[in-house]
């Protein structure tokens, strides 16, 4: 990789509904000199001022985050993620009270509340952290080295989704169980935690982190034929997203940077029907790269 052939490439987009107000958001940071940070959210649609609280926990997270000073592995497998979590609904409560001494205090109930998905990269683990929906799709760097077939992109054999959905069926609609906003509760709030170990000897890791805009297993779509088998309907956006990163690892070695995969991502976005906001942000591991252009070591 042209920038620093340690370091994994990582970018992400957002895209709001049609004339609707954005309330998804995504932060990628250098945490410290090991890590990258990486954060989307999904403020609640029926929530107010949402599109506020999903900026406010992905930065609010990584401030908590930067002051660990993490350095070494040692810091990371410390981080005690319930107690940083339980600091953004302190956080929120503070833009909640901001709110209502404005003079907009009759919205301030069930105001703020987001989803929220963080991912830590060091250059041999990733340690995720979630509350609310989405996904966490990991693909092995190999993913597109099979059979020329169109059809292998909709549901590619060696991609797994992470993300178990915090929610509920109730009332004929998913509900979530947790979520983050001023006044949740530590059962609300509490993280469900992923640590990953690389394939840094073979194939590599792709991981995307997305909201429910582009995918989420609680909003799947289940038939069944009149031979009793059972049938889910693929998302074509993820396809097409698919696609595109493969076009990207196609790429001579010197273009393959951040700058570069952010462009392709912002590609995918304008192409994408949307029905609902729709954030990602996708990591490739340099053993990817590496299998890409090589083959394994």
């Amino acid at each position: 990789m042209s920038e620093n052939m340690n370091r994994a490439i990582i970018a992400g987009g957002t895209k709001p509904k049609p004339d609707m107000i954005n309330q998804d958001a995504v932060v990628i940071k250098q945490l410290s000199a090991i890590c990258e940070y990486i954060a989307v959210a999904d403020g609640i649609g029926s929530s107010y001022k949402s599109e506020i609280a999903s900026r406010i926990v992905c930065a609010g997270l990584f401030d908590e985050l930067i002051g660990e000073e993490i350095e070494t592995k040692d810091k990371i497998d410390q981080i005690d993620w319930l107690q940083k979590f339980g600091c953004l609904p302190v956080i929120l409560n503070r833009e909640s009270v901001k709110i209502s001494e404005e003079g907009d205090s009759l919205n301030v109930a069930g105001a703020l509340a987001t989803t929220l998905i963080c991912a830590l990269d060091t250059d041999n683990e990733t340690i995720i952290s979630y509350v609310g929906n989405g996904a966490i799709l990991h693909l092995r760097g190999n993913f597109n080295r099979i059979p020329d077939n169109h059809i292998v992109f909709k549901a590619p054999w060696n991609v797994s989704n992470l993300l178990n959905p915090h929610s509920v069926w109730e009332n004929g609609n998913n509900a979530l169980y947790k979520f983050i906003s001023p006044s949740a509760k530590r059962q609300e709030y509490a993280p469900s935690v992923i640590k990953m170990t690389k394939d840094n000897e073979l194939y590599g890791d792709i991981i995307i982190l997305c909201t429910d805009g582009l995918y989420s297993k609680d909003q799947e779509v289940i038939g069944e034929d009149d031979d009793r088998k059972v049938w889910i309907q693929q998302e074509n956006k993820l396809a097409d997203l698919y696609k595109t990163i493969d076009k990207f690892l196609k790429k001579p070695e010197t273009e393959m940077n951040n700058e570069s995969l952010q462009n392709c991502l912002e590609g995918f976005l304008e192409r994408a029907e949307v029905e609902d906001d729709c954030t990602l942000a996708v990591i490739i591991s340099p053993q990817a790269v590496k299998y890409q252009k090589n083959g394994p070591k």
